[in-house]
């Protein structure tokens, strides 16, 4: 209830699959103290609090998911 809203664009889309996968790049960069032990960022998407643009595994490669994710056209 303390988070409000929030605006991401090419993030991993889950901290669980980090921990999951051995290849990650920057998970020390992303990771909120606390936070992925009891949420993950599909919870935020979920409780309509973040607009989440063109989501990444966490080799930085952009993932088609379904949902309320936005993506922008690879050619502009």
């Amino acid at each position: 209830p303390g988070i409000a809203k929030v605006a991401v664009s090419q993030t991993p889309v889950s901290f669980a699959e980090a921990f999951q996968n051995p290849l990650t790049r920057n998970l020390h960069a992303a990771v909120v103290r606390g936070f992925s032990l009891q949420f993950d960022l599909p919870d935020l998407v979920e409780a309509k609090r973040l607009t989440w643009a063109d989501p990444t595994d966490w080799l930085g490669h952009v993932v088609q998911l379904p949902g309320n994710y936005k993506y922008t056209p690879a050619a502009q």
